[in-house]
Parts: C-alpha cells; structure tokens; sequence
C-alpha cells in the first residue's frame, strides 16, 4: 500500500498544481488498478466489516 499512496500523493500534487493534466486521469486510475488497489479495497472492506461486526 505504501507504493499505492506515494504514487496516489505524488500524482495528487501535480494534477493540483498543474503539472499533470487531466486528460491523463484514466491513464492514472489504470496505474492504480495496475497497482493493485482493487485488492486493497476489498482486504480494508472486509476488515472494515469485521470490526464493525465486533462492537
């Protein structure tokens, strides 16, 4: 997850300050599907799911 969230501040960055520009925001969610965060998302679900069942 650490390359995920680097990736997902840097890339944050520089659509913000205009050094990457929009046009490249499909090719950015392709990047985090590449990277696995589907995945992720699914794993800190259920997680999620499992502490709530808990309380």
């Amino acid at each position: 997850m650490t390359d995920v969230q680097t990736y997902v501040d840097e890339m944050t960055a520089a659509f913000i300050t205009g050094k990457q520009d929009f046009g490249k925001w499909d090719d950015y969610k392709k990047t985090l599907d590449k990277m696995g965060l589907q995945s992720y998302l699914e794993i800190a679900q259920g997680t999620y799911e499992r502490m709530q069942k808990q309380k």
